[in-house]
C-alpha cells in the first residue's frame, strides 16, 4: 500500500505561518507624542481608537466599511496584536494601524485633545472579583482622559456580556458629567444579529449571552 503526504489544511498552514504585523504594526518606541494621524496613516481623515483590539474582527470589518475613516488599534497582549497586525497586513487595509500598549498609559501619554473621532470598547475585562476591581479599565479618571482625547460630538461605544460591570460603567459615565449617554445602535460591518462582530461577540453569542450597550457623547466643557 503506498502512502501519500496530505497537504496540510488551510487552518493548519496559518498555525505554521510566522506572524507578519508589517506596516500595520506601529513601534510605540519610534512614537513622538502627540501623535500626528498623518504621520501614521499618511491622511488627515478622522481617526476612531479600539481599546483592546483581540485578533482584530471589528477592525477588519470597520476598516473595510468605512476606508475614509482611519483606525488605530490599542492592544496589550502580544499575541493578539501581532495576529491582528498580520491580518490587516494581509488584507492591505491602508486604514488601520495596531500599537501594542496599555491603553490606560498609551492614550494619556500620546493622544492630543480634541483628536479622536470615538473610542470603541467592546467587551472589557470585568474583573468580576471585588479585590480586582482596580484594574477595571472604566474609571473616572480614564473617562476623563477620553473626553479630553474626543473631538466635539465625539462618542465612545462601549458593549459588555457582564450585566454587573456593564452597570458599573453606566454609573460612572453619568457621575463623570461629561457625556450623554444614548442606546447603543450597533457598528457598520457587523454580520445580520450582531452589534459589533468581535471574536467575542461570537462565542459568547454561541454560548446564549445577553449583551448590553451604551454610546456616551461628548458633552461641552462642564
Amino acid at each position: 500500500m503506498m502512502l501519500t503526504n496530505k497537504p496540510p489544511s488551510a487552518a493548519e498552514s496559518r498555525k505554521k505561518r510566522p506572524l507578519c504585523p508589517g506596516k500595520a504594526g506601529v513601534q510605540i518606541e519610534g512614537l513622538s507624542a502627540p501623535l500626528e494621524w498623518k504621520g501614521i496613516f499618511g491622511d488627515e481623515n478622522r481617526a476612531e481608537v479600539e481599546i483592546g483590539s483581540g485578533k482584530g474582527a471589528f477592525l477588519l470589518h470597520a476598516a473595510e466599511m468605512r476606508p475614509n475613516v482611519n483606525f488605530l488599534g490599542i492592544e496589550q497582549a502580544n499575541a493578539c496584536y501581532l495576529y491582528a497586525a498580520d491580518r490587516v497586513r494581509r488584507r492591505r487595509l491602508r486604514n488601520v494601524r495596531l500599537v501594542r500598549a496599555d491603553a490606560r498609559i498609551f492614550i494619556p501619554e500620546f493622544l492630543a485633545p480634541e483628536s479622536v473621532g470615538g473610542f470603541h470598547i467592546y467587551f472589557p475585562d470585568p474583573w468580576p472579583k471585588k479585590r480586582h476591581h482596580k484594574r477595571r479599565l472604566i474609571t473616572l479618571d480614564f473617562l476623563r482622559e477620553l473626553w479630553r482625547c474626543l473631538i466635539p460630538g465625539g462618542w465612545i461605544n462601549l458593549v459588555s456580556d457582564h450585566e454587573a460591570y456593564f452597570q458599573y460603567c453606566r454609573e460612572r459615565i453619568d457621575a463623570s458629567g461629561l457625556f450623554d449617554r444614548q442606546a447603543f445602535q450597533g457598528t457598520p460591518g457587523a454580520n445580520p444579529g450582531e452589534w459589533v462582530g468581535t471574536n467575542f461577540e461570537r462565542k459568547f453569542a454561541q454560548q446564549g449571552r445577553k449583551f448590553f450597550g451604551l454610546t456616551a457623547i461628548k458633552r461641552n466643557a462642564p
